[in-house]
């Protein structure tokens, strides 16, 4: 039906903007690396989100970081020992970086969900993969560990022509 609707404000020149369902991806096992004697450590992580913003349509419009879920998976036991956690967008054309996420608190117990914002990132999600660096702070594992992290947009679809 939906599609109905869109095919029908489309053919007669009319423009939509669609807010989308959540687009997500899950990056399982994902290894972050012994901290020895460091209180900070950077994890890069490649998140192509292109296939789900296809399967919906989504070619044009905007897109946010709606959230981040990072949930331990072995190696350690909770995530009690972060005191922050910085979610930043890489740029490679200009070396540039956009703060997605900022966090400073007490942490959950296994998982922990972070509302993101930044801006409109569709035109890097639909150029490739999102290059994102995690940089966690605190009393850091000595041992490595892992960790399931799910990234999700927040979409708006521009279809047909706006006149």
């Amino acid at each position: 039906m939906r599609a109905l609707v869109l095919s029908a404000l489309v053919l007669a020149g009319c423009g939509a903007t669609i807010d989308e369902p959540s687009v997500c991806k899950t990056l399982r096992d994902q290894t972050v690396p012994s901290a020895e004697g460091l209180k900070a450590i950077s994890v890069p992580l490649a998140v192509d989100l292109r296939p789900e913003l296809k399967a919906l349509g989504v070619t044009q419009g905007s897109a946010e970081l709606s959230q981040v879920t990072l949930h331990v998976d072995d190696g350690v036991s909770d995530l009690s020992f972060l005191t922050s956690l910085r979610v930043n967008l890489l740029q490679p054309s200009d070396g540039g970086e956009i703060e997605l996420v900022d966090y400073e608190g007490v942490t959950a117990p296994t998982t922990l969900v972070l509302d993101g914002g930044g801006g409109d990132i569709l035109p890097d999600a639909l150029a490739g993969p999102l290059s994102l660096q995690l940089t966690l702070a605190g009393d850091l594992p000595e041992t490595t560990w892992h960790a399931d992290v799910t990234v999700c947009l927040a979409a708006r679809a521009d279809l047909g022509l706006n006149l």
